[in-house]
């Protein structure tokens, strides 16, 4: 739900957050790289080609920024 993942938001730094989502993280068995482009645009490299990941960047920001950095149950 929607208040389990502010939740669960709020006790991470941004930057650690998107470093785990888009460096340590495997998915379907291979290690994505992700890189960023001369226009900013989070995207992924597979074998056989690139995948442009800005709306999931845009989303991951949009809910990052939406907490609180001052929140009470902010560590």
């Amino acid at each position: 739900s929607v208040e389990k993942m502010t939740t669960f938001w709020r006790y991470f730094d941004a930057a650690e957050v998107l470093q785990t989502l888009f460096y340590k993280i495997p998915v379907m068995g291979m290690q994505m790289r992700y890189i960023e482009n001369r226009s900013h645009v989070m995207s992924t490299q597979f074998n056989d080609g690139v995948i442009h990941m800005s709306t999931l960047y845009c989303t991951v920001r949009g809910v990052l920024e939406s907490v609180p950095r001052h929140d009470p149950l902010y560590p």
